[in-house]
């Protein structure tokens, strides 16, 4: 149900600001920027989402100068924004 919520947004955005979402290889994005605070500081953040489907997972993640490649690095990075 929160996968269904959230992907539910993730497409309600992308007809509401279609710059935001874009296609590439065959696959269809959502990219999402803003700021956030990381280690203390106020710092830029971009996200894109992968949509597959009924399914997304994030495809890439950078807060600040810090990307994240893997999926232990994307949580970590998540974590650290959505708990402080």
């Amino acid at each position: 149900a929160i996968v269904d919520s959230y992907l539910a947004k993730l497409r309600q955005t992308e007809r509401e600001l279609p710059h935001l979402g874009y296609e590439e290889n065959g696959k269809e994005y959502v990219k999402f920027t803003g700021r956030c605070t990381y280690d203390g500081e106020e710092v830029n953040a971009k996200m894109i989402f992968l949509i597959d489907g009924d399914e997304f997972s994030v495809d890439k993640c950078k807060i600040g100068d810090v990307e994240a490649t893997t999926a232990e690095e994307m949580e970590y990075l998540l974590d650290v924004i959505y708990t402080n």
